[in-house]
């Protein structure tokens, strides 16, 4: 545990050592050296040398080193914690006083479920918001609701309900799921199917972690459905090439087959189900300037936007 007198030396030596902690945090925040020493444009050399020297300086390891992995020590989490409150302090302080001007500056980290969703909500920021940058990481919900656990994504849009006392939410909206068919399938320009009929079909669904997924895996075992076989990819622009190849059918949200013909898309008879899409974030980044800006552009004031998963 960081003692009083390492962080007294922390804070009067910031000035002399901010370069070693802000090697340090890149590193942290990255995940690895190779990561980070990528995003700063530095060799991952120089940043080996800058950790190793702060670690020298003040006699602590910040991090656990196996082989081409690193995990951060309990000194090295604490001091994170700190570092990360002192760069977005800045960053805040910045944009407050070059947004005066010109609006506010600094980079957003996003994760959602399909780049769908957010297409708009990114165009009507970047344009709204010049100065800003951001970086955009597709996964399935569960993985995003760690990342923004964890400090890694700022916002993320996803479908899944949680508990979290430090996370917050807008409802954006809810949509149902429909069974999506390729051209040459025999349920083409067919209104409706049965669930049932799922069993002699060939499942092309999203990764486990997916609120879709689960929702499709709850049903097939409350109905005893077992399907001829599953193919599970990664992301919905790969589902829809392969059942628009005929490989397979999917089941998926509405918004994922707004551009496929409505004879491929056919609706589910004897069960319901929808997804409810939500922007969520940690409340305690909720000051940063480029995730306030965002929260304001695109979460209307009649939205739950204080309200805690």
């Amino acid at each position: 545990m960081l003692t009083n007198s390492f962080h007294a030396v922390l804070v009067l030596t910031m000035s002399i050592n901010r370069t070693l902690l802000a090697a340090f945090h890149s590193v942290a925040n990255a995940g690895s050296f190779t990561a980070a020493a990528h995003e700063k444009s530095v060799t991952q050399s120089t940043l080996s040398v800058q950790v190793g020297q702060l670690e020298k300086t003040y006699g602590c390891k910040l991090f656990l080193r196996h082989g081409r992995s690193i995990a951060l020590t309990e000194t090295g989490r604490e001091l994170y914690n700190l570092t990360r409150q002192q760069f977005d302090a800045e960053q805040e302080a910045e944009a407050l006083l070059s947004g005066k001007i010109r609006g506010p500056t600094g980079h957003l980290r996003m994760g959602a479920v399909s780049s769908v969703l957010v297409v708009e909500y990114l165009k009507t920021f970047l344009s709204a918001f010049p100065l800003s940058t951001l970086a955009l990481e597709l996964s399935n919900s569960q993985k995003i609701i760690t990342d923004i656990s964890d400090g890694n994504l700022d916002v993320g849009i996803i479908a899944f309900p949680i508990v979290d006392p430090r996370i917050e939410k807008v409802v954006l909206q809810q949509e149902s799921l429909h069974i999506l068919v390729g051209p040459d399938h025999g349920w083409r320009a067919r209104k409706d199917i049965d669930f049932s009929n799922l069993a002699d079909q060939t499942l092309i669904l999203r990764e486990r972690g997916s609120r879709t997924r689960q929702l499709i895996e709850d049903n097939l075992g409350a109905l005893k459905i077992s399907p001829r076989r599953i193919i599970e990819l990664n992301e919905w622009a790969a589902v829809r090439e392969l059942v628009q190849a005929n490989v397979g059918v999917s089941i998926v949200p509405e918004s994922e087959a707004h551009t496929i013909d409505e004879d491929c898309k056919v609706r589910i008879r004897d069960v319901h189900m929808h997804i409810t899409q939500f922007l969520i974030y940690r409340h305690d980044r909720r000051k940063l300037a480029t995730l306030k800006s965002f929260l304001k552009l695109i979460a209307p004031a009649d939205r739950s936007v204080s309200e805690t998963i």
